[in-house]
């Protein structure tokens, strides 16, 4: 099914006459053509492949006060990247425009998606706020796809769409800030947050724990980070992957029934399971849900 996707999206390109891109050396239809740039600017050619050619849809624009350029991930040219689908989908639904500042205000239209999609979770006021890669801890540096949040209530959301599986780490690796591993910051920070996490049970790990915790390093990251700095929401994890996609189902679904006590808190969605509102002609299309 991926090659299919990859197929549409070739096909997006050419309908739409954007440039062939590369990836180490090779040219490829579903990646955009990046102009010239020095090493340390590619994200800036990001950014102007992303307002020069049609790659967003059904009239959403890129806007660096909603999405920063310092944040747009390395491959965010790739017409399958998650990052953009996410910007996307979710820059609809709150009607993003040239007004628009990190965080936005939550809108109807999204306050309506989110009932009907995630039933269980409390109703977030109209005052509720929303990120795009938004850092809850500064220390420890995880950047959530998109979140919603108002004072009582936070939902955190990782995308998915052609990736294998959940990230993953060496503990021997570096970390995201290239000074300490990840065994070191597991140590420093992850270890406590298991230790105190309501959510996840790791206690007949053993001595296994932190190979386990790395082996689900993503799913394990995302859900027992705690509340911003002076905040006590209740938080919930959701997770949107496509259907089709058999690695992310089967890592969560796994993930989910070993180590999740309170379930409640930990949710999925799938992308072609018919949660995009079917005025997203455009984003179903190109997509291919």
């Amino acid at each position: 099914m991926k090659k299919e996707v990859k197929k549409r999206l070739e096909k997006w390109a050419i309908r739409y006459n954007i440039p062939e891109g590369e990836y180490r050396g090779n040219g490829y239809s579903h990646i955009v053509h990046l102009e010239k740039y020095d090493k340390a600017r590619r994200r800036e050619a990001i950014k102007n492949a992303l307002s020069n050619y049609h790659v967003l849809t059904d009239g959403v624009k890129y806007l660096p006060d909603v999405l920063p350029v310092s944040e747009l991930h390395t491959y965010a040219n790739h017409l399958n990247s998650s990052q953009i689908l996410c910007y996307n989908f979710f820059g609809k639904l709150l009607a993003i425009n040239d007004n628009s500042k990190r965080p936005v205000k939550i809108t109807p239209e999204l306050k309506k998606w989110l009932e009907a999609q995630l039933e269980t979770i409390p109703q977030l006021s109209d005052n509720a706020l929303c990120e795009f890669e938004a850092v809850v801890d500064a220390h420890e540096g995880t950047s959530f796809d998109f979140c919603v949040y108002d004072d009582k209530t936070e939902v955190r959301f990782e995308i998915k769409f052609t990736e294998n599986g959940f990230g993953k780490v060496n503990k021997d690796s570096k970390s995201k800030n290239g000074k300490t591993t990840h065994h070191e910051k597991y140590l420093d920070i992850y270890q406590k947050w298991l230790d105190n996490s309501s959510v996840i049970r790791m206690h007949e790990c053993g001595g296994e724990k932190e190979k386990k915790f790395f082996e689900n390093y993503q799913l394990f990251r995302n859900v027992i980070s705690p509340n911003r700095k002076g905040d006590h929401q209740e938080i919930y994890n959701v997770f949107i992957y496509p259907k089709w996609n058999t690695e992310c189902a089967k890592e969560f679904n796994n993930f989910k029934e070993e180590y999740v006590v309170d379930k409640s808190k930990v949710l999925r969605l799938e992308w072609d399971n018919e949660i995009v509102p079917p005025y997203m002609t455009e984003f179903l299309d190109k997509y291919y849900f």
